[in-house]
């Protein structure tokens, strides 16, 4: 899920679409992402590697959550540039469920 569904479905079409903002959508950003480095911020894109990981599980939990706040502030600012309103309840929701499960998961391996 965190490489393959969060990663490439939705985090890439953030990046994408605010890249594309900030450039009144005229650059491409290259299969899977490959320009993202050359449109983004150096802050933004450090943030975007610190979504990368090894095999550790509690590596694994950071990135996820590296990844979350990326998505957050993209698709907060997008949507506020856009004229839409982010799904901020939502967005709580989810992050306590994760935080839930990753509590559940620490007891787990107790």
């Amino acid at each position: 899920m965190l490489d393959s569904t969060l990663r490439f479905e939705y985090l890439r079409r953030i990046i994408e679409w605010h890249i594309g903002e900030e450039h009144n959508w005229s650059v491409n950003t290259g299969i899977q992402g490959r320009f993202f480095k050359r449109y983004l911020d150096p802050s933004t894109w450090a943030k975007l590697e610190a979504t990368f990981t090894d095999a550790g599980i509690e590596n694994n939990w950071q990135a996820l959550f590296n990844m979350t706040g990326l998505f957050r502030r993209l698709a907060g600012e997008l949507a506020e540039r856009l004229g839409y309103e982010y799904p901020g309840e939502t967005d709580r929701m989810v992050t306590d469920y994760c935080n839930k499960t990753r509590t559940l998961e620490r007891e787990k391996r107790i």
